[in-house]
């Protein structure tokens, strides 16, 4: 499996687990809650903001696992390249999803956002040693939940129509990810740069 083969991977698996996880699980939900006219009153909302924002992290990251281990030989050199990539890919995604939303929040005033928003950073740490964890003991990331997402995700790429479409949308989140590595890679090196040029001085 090339390189680019398993960035494209990863944009299928992105994609699906996007449109599962914020348009069936998340709007339904609050479907419910709307509907059932449930009194959020007494819980902790950082709380849950946290759980849920850590579930959905956990399965990102076991779907990259997952789909990491569709190399064949998993001794050989690109399992190794590929498994740094995928770290990177899950950062600079995570990182920058978290960057956008908390502009969004500050360009709106959106303090309570904001106060949720809070922990990303923490989490996404956590999120990248367990990715790192998964990858060296892959059962970590194999569940009846995130099985299921996997091959959703390879069964809606096989369909005729449906697969064409999921291809481009996988292709556009691979071209993102791959500005987004580069993106950071720059930025990084800028700092670099910058810092080096202030302790000179």
């Amino acid at each position: 499996m090339s390189i680019l083969t398993f960035l494209f991977l990863l944009g299928v698996v992105s994609a699906v687990f996007d449109v599962v996880w914020n348009y069936l699980f998340l709007m339904t939900a609050i479907s419910l809650i709307k509907g059932l006219r449930i009194d959020p009153g007494g819980v902790d909302l950082d709380k849950v903001s946290v759980v849920i924002k850590a579930s959905s992290y956990y399965l990102l990251s076991s779907l990259f696992v997952i789909t990491l281990y569709r190399i064949p030989d998993v001794e050989s050199g690109l399992f190794l390249v590929n498994g740094l990539l995928g770290l990177l890919v899950l950062f600079t995604t995570l990182a920058g999803s978290s960057a956008r939303a908390q502009a969004q929040a500050e360009r709106d005033l959106n303090y309570i956002m904001l106060q949720y928003l809070r922990f990303d950073g923490v989490l996404i740490i956590i999120t990248c040693v367990y990715y790192v964890a998964a990858v060296l003991f892959p059962w970590l990331a194999r569940n009846l939940v995130t099985d299921s997402l996997f091959k959703t995700a390879v069964w809606l790429l096989d369909l005729p129509v449906i697969g064409f479409v999921v291809g481009i949308v996988a292709a556009i989140a691979t071209l993102k990810m791959i500005l987004a590595g580069a993106f950071t890679g720059f930025t990084l090196i800028v700092h670099a740069f910058a810092s080096r040029k202030d302790t000179g001085s």
